[in-house]
């Protein structure tokens, strides 16, 4: 889930143990031969135990007014806070940018950030105070910030993704934060096991008959190392009636079941091939 800064702040306030390490994405782009410019010593667990920290090997122990100055600095290098996608028992800050993490660089590249980083809030801009100096797209990882024809910043809401570095560093003060509407916002799960209930129903394959929705999570026609592959099937032969008891015996779903596997295995081993990042 991507926070702002103040929000981060907030979960940083009200922990009881702080610590930083540096960041594993900056260190494997360094050994890949293509080191980041941001800083790399600002990912930060935290802990409700006190000091939870000290005589670690591996996390160097904060208190918190360094865990706040650490977070104060990505900010200051245009890093996007991202913490886990549950709102009980936090556990780590993470500090990064798109150029270096997988995982922003997807949400980037996959054209609508919006749909895919969870996040309540979108920018929006103060014409009366904007000047056009375009520091705000500078500061933006995800493509959401333009000049328009009147030489303002104009934010583009499916590609924001409510990081708030823009509103950080605009030196006029034009952009803030505005909650996005209601039916636009997803709720967060409370835990990380509501969380993964919440992320393996939104995976597997639905099942249609001659166009007919059967059911959602047809998991016998993947393997499970497969089951994050989502999409949809449309059977011709299969029976209007079919159970997942069935499913689970009959020689055609057997059939489909090896030819979707081969076909997705193809699709990953192309996608490697053309677009490996």
């Amino acid at each position: 889930e991507v926070h702002p800064y103040e929000s981060v702040a907030d979960i940083i306030d009200s922990a009881q143990a702080w610590g930083v390490v540096p960041c594993v994405c900056r260190q494997q782009k360094a050994l890949a031969g293509e080191p980041c410019e941001h800083p790399l010593e600002v990912c930060m667990p935290i802990s409700q135990t006190p000091g939870a920290f000290d005589g670690s090997v591996r996390v160097r122990a904060l208190t918190r007014d360094e865990a706040l100055a650490t977070l104060r600095q990505a900010a200051d290098a245009g890093l996007v806070h991202t913490v886990g996608n549950y709102r009980a028992g936090l556990s780590y800050i993470c500090n990064c940018c798109a150029c270096a993490c997988g995982i922003l660089r997807a949400v980037r590249e996959a054209g609508l950030p919006a749909a895919a980083a969870r996040s309540p809030f979108a920018s929006q801009v103060d014409a009366a105070r904007c000047t056009g100096c375009e520091t705000c797209a500078s500061y933006c990882q995800f493509g959401a910030l333009a000049l328009n024809d009147a030489g303002l910043a104009h934010v583009d809401p499916m590609r924001c993704v409510g990081c708030g570095l823009c509103v950080v560093h605009c030196p006029e003060g034009a952009l803030s934060l505005a909650r996005r509407p209601a039916d636009a916002i997803r709720p967060v799960p409370l835990t990380i096991d509501d969380w993964r209930v919440e992320r393996a129903a939104a995976r597997g394959l639905k099942l249609y008959v001659r166009r007919v929705f059967i059911m959602d999570d047809a998991e016998q026609f993947l393997p499970r190392y497969l089951r994050f592959v989502r999409g949809v099937v449309d059977a011709a032969d299969l029976p209007l009636n079919v159970s997942r008891e069935l499913l689970q015996t009959d020689a055609q779903v057997e059939a489909m079941r090896g030819a979707l596997t081969r076909r997705a295995l193809e699709l990953l081993a192309r996608l490697a091939t053309d677009e490996p990042d």
